[in-house]
């Protein structure tokens, strides 16, 4: 399925490989297509030990091309980034 511009309502689910039952913070990065970066956070999906973050989009996505999303998760021991992944936000009718 496509993410189109200006879409809400698309779940962003982040499997960032480990337990998060004391993580402090759970977050996803997006850079847009500008090069603006964006800071958001996300919630635990239950249970915490899968290691599962999920964001819903409300308004962000208001630029069509490649867009990197990547995950933040801080523990009171430090913060960590996980892996980045690429997605593309397509102009309404392509």
């Amino acid at each position: 399925m496509k993410i189109y511009l200006s879409d809400t309502g698309t779940v962003f689910r982040v499997s960032v490989g480990v337990d998060l039952t004391d993580a402090t913070y759970v977050g996803i990065k997006l850079k847009k297509p500008s090069g603006a970066t964006l800071d958001l956070e996300a919630d635990i999906e239950a249970p915490a030990t899968n290691g599962i973050i999920v964001y819903t989009i409300t308004n962000e996505l208001d630029q069509a091309g490649t867009w990197t999303l990547q995950s933040s998760t801080v523990f009171p021991d430090g913060e960590w980034s996980g892996d980045s992944v690429s997605f593309i936000v397509y102009e309404a009718y392509t």
